[in-house]
């Protein structure tokens, strides 16, 4: 019998099953969905390094930021070895830049810088050696006679240019480091640590970039015929790697500031005390890896680059901009760099007279509204008083705009 109410009716049944159990699907789904946006909104770290290194201090920094990733008693004062070299060379390249001294003037060397014991690069009495040739055999050959030959130069006398060294230490922060020579040869009370040779050196990398032309130099011929060769091993093996310096004695054991550069990424890592060669380069090697596997580099701005202005009261100018006092970059998981955003908290009570580089406030960097870092930021000119008008009329409005919070 043919009843087509019938066939209606189960055909609208059948829809509304359907639609039902969509329904039931999407509620069950939606929260499923909205969690998973939510994980793509925040910041997901990689995992720590956690390889078990045989050398007793250790560190990996990125260069342009300035963030530590790893590290192992990093303030634990041991024998630097020729790492001592990187401030020599920072300091003879500062010079360089002053002018105080050029790369083709000459430099007399001394008996005392022809006796210094260790690795040399075989000056004689009474040479007189390019500057740029005792650079050259300081980062390649690792000479000590080099060093002591730069020192008496730019200090006067050795004892004068390990003063400079350790004034430098200390406008850098470095609390544990103290020099006793320029070349790092076993002295009592001759030491730095981890993090201070990893700030010294991202100094030495940012302030003078044209250094690691020579420290990235394979050989250096001088005296001798046979070339001598740079101990930094990486400069064959590892891609990228430009620098910096290798240490060693028998107290010190093997120490290595290795740099590398990939893709604009800049990292630099730090092994003190290493047992042997092998394990120095093998350890630096996997810091250097982990940082460039799982990190990148979001810059911010440039040193002393404007990131805003700030209102300042009594003075001859209104605002003055305002900006990082060194490179400003944040250090974050690869793929995050287009997620990092800053903030400014200035101080908003700043009466003239203002000094240029005079600290105004801070930037706050922050990876989906996660604060991640505070910078503090400085006056990129300075102000000075403005008449007695400017100044009666801008304390009037002082005080009207503490008076309403405006301030």
């Amino acid at each position: 019998m043919n009843m087509p109410w019938v066939d209606t009716f189960l055909s609208k049944k059948i829809w509304i099953s359907v639609f039902l159990l969509f329904f039931l699907i999407s509620m069950v789904l939606a929260p499923l969905a909205a969690g998973a946006e939510d994980l793509e909104d925040e910041l997901v770290l990689p995992a720590s390094f956690d390889e078990a290194l045989e050398s007793p201090a250790a560190l990996l920094m990125d260069v342009r930021s300035g963030d530590v990733l790893f590290a192992k008693n990093e303030n634990k004062p041991l024998e630097p070895a020729s790492l001592t070299k990187i401030m020599t060379a920072y300091l003879a390249f500062q010079e360089v830049k002053s002018g105080t001294i050029s790369m083709e003037d000459r430099v007399l060397i001394s008996e005392k810088a022809w006796r210094t014991g260790g690795s040399k690069m075989f000056v004689l009495v009474g040479d007189n050696v390019l500057f740029e040739d005792l650079i050259k055999g300081m980062t390649v050959a690792s000479g000590n006679d080099a060093c002591v030959a730069i020192a008496e130069r730019l200090g006067g006398s050795e004892e004068g240019f390990v003063q400079m060294m350790n004034q430098t230490a200390a406008q850098m922060g470095l609390t544990n480091t103290l020099f006793q020579n320029p070349h790092g040869l076993p002295a009592e009370e001759h030491f730095a640590s981890a993090m201070d040779v990893a700030v010294l050196s991202r100094r030495h990398i940012l302030d003078n970039p044209e250094a690691l032309k020579y420290h990235s130099q394979r050989e250096f011929t001088y005296a001798i015929e046979t070339p001598q060769y740079n101990r930094n091993s990486l400069l064959w093996e590892y891609d990228g790697a430009d620098g910096l310096k290798t240490g060693s004695t028998t107290a010190a054991g093997f120490c290595l500031v290795a740099t590398a550069q990939r893709d604009g990424d800049r990292f630099l890592a730090v092994v003190m005390g290493a047992p042997n060669s092998g394990v120095r380069t093998q350890e630096i090697t996997k810091m250097l890896d982990y940082g460039f596997a799982n990190y990148t580099t979001a810059p911010i701005a440039d040193k002393e680059e404007s990131l805003g202005e700030l209102r300042i009261w009594k003075g001859d100018k209104n605002v003055v901009q305002v900006g990082p006092k060194d490179v400003l970059a944040l250090t974050v998981p690869a793929g995050y760099e287009e997620k990092v955003d800053f903030e400014l908290v200035l101080d908003g009570a700043i009466e003239a007279p203002l000094a240029e580089g005079e600290v105004v406030g801070e930037v706050v960097l922050t990876v989906y509204d996660t604060e991640m870092r505070r910078d503090p930021v400085v006056a990129l000119e300075s102000v000075e008083q403005g008449g007695g008008f400017k100044r009666f009329f801008d304390g009037v409005r002082f005080f009207f705009a503490r008076l309403f919070r405006r301030v």
